[in-house]
C-alpha cells in the first residue's frame, strides 16, 4: 500500500498540524534562485533534455522527505505516501497551451529519464489538457515558466485548503558569469511544512545539483 495513515495525536508537531488546519488554515510560498551549475553542465555534456532531468531532480528531493509526501486517502484520512510521483506540464513545439502529464517516480535516474522523455514526446502538443487522464493519488505538481526570470510567484487555490502536496514552479534560467541558477517557487501547507523544513529541502536540491555526476547515470 502506497499510503500510510497517520495518527495525528501521536505526531511530535500535532499542535502545529491542527492549528494550521483548524484555527488558521494556512499555505505559503517561497521563491529561491537555486544554483544548478553542476547539473546544467552535465546535462549539456551528456546531450540530455533539461526538462526531464529537472523533473527527476525535483522528484528525488520530494521523495527524500516525509514532510513533502503528505496527503489524504479516499476517506479523508491524513497520512504519508511512501512514493510520490510528479505531475508536470509540457508543451508541443508549435503550441501555446500546455499539457498536464505524469510519470511514475523511479529512484533510478536513467529509468525515469527514458520513461519521462517518452511520455513527453508522445503526449506534448496534444489538443487536450490532460491526454493521460488524471494523475494517480499521491502525485505532486511541477509547472515550468521558462520565459520568465521571476523573483516571486503566487498560486491561489480556491478549494477547501486541505491540499498538502507541494506545488512547484520553475522559471527561466539565470546565467551569470560561470554560474547557472533556476528560479524555484514552492507552495506548501503550513500544517506539514515550516520554514526549517523548506531550508532542508532547498539545501538538498542544491547539493544534488552540485553532485549530479553521482546520479546522472546515462
Amino acid at each position: 500500500m502506497n499510503f500510510v495513515k497517520k495518527d495525528i495525536d501521536s505526531l511530535p508537531r500535532r499542535e502545529y498540524f491542527r492549528h494550521y488546519m483548524d484555527n488558521v488554515r494556512c499555505t505559503y510560498s517561497m521563491t529561491i534562485n537555486v544554483d544548478i551549475t553542476g547539473l546544467y553542465r552535465l546535462t549539456k555534456e551528456k546531450r540530455l533534455h533539461l526538462h526531464p532531468v529537472l523533473i527527476w531532480w525535483i522528484s528525488e528531493a520530494v521523495n527524500s522527505f516525509e514532510f513533502m509526501r503528505w496527503g489524504t486517502d479516499e476517506e479523508g484520512n491524513a497520512g504519508v505516501y511512501t512514493v510520490s510521483s510528479p505531475s508536470f506540464t509540457a508543451m508541443g513545439k508549435d503550441r501555446e497551451n500546455f499539457n498536464v502529464l505524469h510519470c511514475p517516480y523511479s529512484a533510478d535516474f536513467c529509468d525515469f529519464y527514458n520513461r519521462c522523455k517518452e511520455i513527453i514526446d508522445k503526449n506534448a502538443g496534444s489538443p487536450t489538457m490532460n491526454p493521460m487522464g488524471p494523475a494517480p493519488a499521491g502525485s505532486f505538481d511541477i509547472s515550468a515558466i521558462p520565459w520568465a526570470r521571476f523573483t516571486a510567484f503566487e498560486l491561489n487555490l480556491y478549494t477547501s485548503g486541505s491540499w498538502m502536496a507541494p506545488i512547484i514552479t520553475t522559471g527561466k534560467l539565470i546565467k551569470e558569469a560561470d554560474r547557472v541558477s533556476l528560479p524555484f517557487n514552492i507552495k506548501v501547507h503550513h500544517r506539514v511544512c515550516d520554514g526549517a523544513h523548506l531550508g532542508k529541502f532547498f539545501a538538498h536540491l542544491e547539493d544534488s545539483a552540485r553532485h549530479a555526476e553521482s546520479w546522472m547515470n546515462i
